[in-house]
């Protein structure tokens, strides 16, 4: 037996075609490219109008505010003073005058026979000295910064920094209107006094820093506490304030002058008296006031004497004047 198998070819089965479209994104500047140029032309602009503000400005400032450091003029009057050029640098005597004191010096005068100056010098090549600072014996100075403007066309000061560890000064600064203004900015242990034009004296010792104007107006700062003296006023910082109100620049040396405390600690009494009653010194009430009484009893050319004496162990090399004053009446001789 014969089996016939036929089997019909298969058509192989396809798919339905199906067409498909790939969404292509469009960029939003080509939708309204007129709205990108005003956009463009907008931030030009605002740049343009920035620069034109900022140069003038930014030049301005830098002719303004361009600072130089400026040597200064040291010159010894009385003695030899001593130059530390830096901290490490070993002492030079100074018994000439030299222009080439720089910002880190430091001067020393340092006993009772050495006075200096120190000249802030604004001009170079002109040699115009804008300040001065006079240096008196036993005085510890150190330069901090002098600096004058970078440009002739800057309208602002000289600026010198200086600290004064302890001793006495006397500052000068220009007054000319024609001169570039110098502003001295003073450390001391106790706060920092600001200077402008003037003339004044600062002494400083261990507890504390006492300034005199002469002239012109200072400010001293502590701790956010402010002083304002003016010509013809003086005030004060220790290590704990700043003094109050300024007071006169006159002052009185000597201490217990009205004689209401006891003599002992203040004066000293003596008597010369050779073979004769020596004479003696009382403190009495008289007219509402205590006074010291002198008697003496002497005889015919024979000298006696009879006083009291202070030692008030003051510098007065920083003073213009220096008065004594006294209420005397003789009671009889």
């Amino acid at each position: 037996m014969t089996t016939d198998y036929s089997r019909q070819p298969q058509t192989p089965q396809t798919s339905p075609a199906i067409d498909i479209q790939t969404a292509v994104a469009v960029p939003r500047w080509r939708e309204n490219p007129e709205r990108l140029a005003w956009g463009v032309i907008l931030a030009s602009f605002s740049v343009f109008a920035a620069l034109m503000i900022a140069v003038p400005f930014a030049v301005n400032y830098v002719i303004r505010y361009s600072t130089v450091s400026q040597p200064s003029l040291l010159e010894p009057t009385l003695g030899t003073l001593l130059l530390y050029p830096s901290e490490s640098a070993e002492p030079i005597a100074v018994t000439s005058p030299r222009d080439d004191v720089a910002a880190g010096s430091r001067i020393i005068a340092a006993d009772e026979s050495t006075q200096g100056s120190l000249g802030l010098i604004g001009d170079e090549e002109r040699g115009e000295i804008l300040g001065s600072i006079q240096i008196y014996p036993s005085t510890d100075l150190d330069i901090i910064s002098v600096r004058r403007p970078f440009f002739a066309a800057s309208t602002e000061p000289q600026v010198a920094r200086l600290r004064l560890n302890r001793g006495q000064a006397r500052i000068f600064t220009n007054t000319g209107s024609d001169q570039r203004v110098l502003h001295i900015d003073l450390e001391t242990p106790h706060g920092l006094i600001g200077l402008d034009a003037g003339s004044y004296k600062v002494s400083v010792d261990d507890t504390r820093t006492e300034l005199t104007v002469r002239a012109g107006s200072a400010t001293l700062q502590r701790d956010g506490e402010i002083v304002q003296p003016v010509a013809g006023e003086r005030a004060w910082m220790t290590a704990d304030a700043v003094s109050g109100a300024p007071v006169p620049a006159e002052q009185n040396l000597i201490r217990n002058g009205d004689f209401s405390q006891p003599m002992l600690d203040t004066w000293n009494s003596y008597v010369v008296a050779e073979g004769v009653t020596p004479g003696e010194v009382r403190i009495i009430e008289r007219d509402g006031r205590r006074v010291a009484h002198f008697i003496r009893q002497g005889e015919e050319n024979v000298p006696t004497e009879v006083g009291i004496t202070q030692e008030v162990n003051k510098d007065v090399n920083v003073y213009d004047s220096l008065t004594m004053q006294l209420d005397v009446r003789l009671m009889h001789q």
